[in-house]
């Protein structure tokens, strides 16, 4: 498995050395590195970069977390702050899958995330060694703009864009969306980014990509996490009864790459 996810990333990044960067469209590199994850059977995606002869696959902390059941009966993901719900611990040795040609593999590394006292930010890096003669790290860089087009890629829902059989890789599903500002969460210290866009399950993880006119390409600014919720009072006929009901805001949440890059950092150190 790590043997061909080295082959592919390789390929992927002399492919986009040669064939020019374009303001309007994604390259090859940006959609064959965003894969789908699988943990316990829950999905995300996640994105891979390449440095010093190490791979990192960047995705969501909530993926290792537990489930729970609320008062309700129903069951769903605890609370990302709720740190003694991981299902791992910082450094562990972790078992996933990535759907890679078009099959789930498994894939072992070390899982690191931030875990200082206050910190609370939903953001992982999977590292796994592997011999590398080039970095990507390049591709991970800030630089955006108030109102600027974006896009996150990823697999919502577990949707794929389906290739021709000459090609054995699925790619992801491409989302629009505008970049609308950035804060630091106090009590987290997560610093977020805010995006126009619509996003749904299976999407967390997606790395965010603007165009940099500077690098002349288009660079990973960041990584979807969640979106806000809002809550509408509707009135229902039959039962006579006015429900709260939570809907999507529009509203997308995601972390920014200075995080993601200090995180990979840590790593090396």
């Amino acid at each position: 498995m790590k043997i061909s996810l080295v082959v592919l990333l390789t390929l992927l990044f002399l492919g986009s050395k040669g064939q020019g960067a374009s303001e309007k469209y994604l390259s090859d590199i940006h959609l064959g590195n965003t894969q789908m994850i699988r943990f316990k059977g829950a999905t995300a995606t996640c994105y891979l970069v390449a440095d010093s002869n190490v791979l990192y696959f960047i995705t969501v902390l909530h993926l290792f977390s537990q489930k729970i059941v609320r008062n309700n009966g129903k069951t769903s993901t605890t609370k990302f702050s709720q740190y003694d719900s991981l299902l791992c611990k910082n450094g562990d040795d972790i078992s996933v899958d990535l759907f890679s040609a078009k099959t789930w593999k498994p894939l072992r590394g070390k899982i690191y995330f931030f875990d200082k006292p206050g910190e609370r930010i939903d953001l992982c890096v999977i590292k796994v060694k592997e011999r590398t003669n080039f970095s990507s790290l390049y591709l991970l860089e800030p630089g955006v703009f108030l109102g600027q087009q974006c896009f996150f890629v990823g697999y919502p829902l577990g949707l794929k864009s389906l290739t021709d059989s000459t090609f054995k890789f699925d790619l992801p599903i491409v989302k629009n969306a505008i970049y609308s500002g950035s804060f630091t969460n106090e009590h987290s210290k997560e610093r977020v980014i805010l995006l126009d866009g619509n996003n749904t399950y299976g999407l967390s993880g997606s790395p965010i990509f603007a165009f940099n006119p500077m690098a002349k390409g288009w660079r990973m600014i960041g990584m979807v996490t969640s979106y806000y919720k809002q809550t509408d009072h509707v009135f229902n006929s039959e039962t006579g009864v006015t429900e709260a009901r939570e809907e999507n805001s529009g509203i997308v949440s995601g972390i920014h790459v200075v995080q993601i890059l200090e995180l990979i950092h840590r790593t090396q150190q």
